[in-house]
């Protein structure tokens, strides 16, 4: 499975201590699931900053998961 890494882009690191909690707690949406459930996971960063992709695999495909990352460009 393939899916956004966070749910927007992530800020620049002098913006940090002026960020809602609440809407920073909810950039986390597409890293829970695949923790929750233990399924193997990837995070390739993107060519702007803040933009990466979360590549998932089934339990146990830890290789063929890491294969397949390394392999996407």
């Amino acid at each position: 499975m393939v899916s956004p890494t966070a749910a927007r882009e992530i800020p620049n690191i002098n913006d940090i201590d002026h960020l809602d909690p609440i809407e920073e707690y909810g950039n986390d949406y597409y890293t829970v699931p695949s923790s929750i459930c233990g399924a193997p996971a990837t995070c390739i960063p993107g060519k702007t900053l803040g933009t990466s992709l979360k590549v998932w695999g089934k339990y146990g495909d830890d290789i063929k998961l890491l294969k397949i990352s390394e392999s996407i460009d």
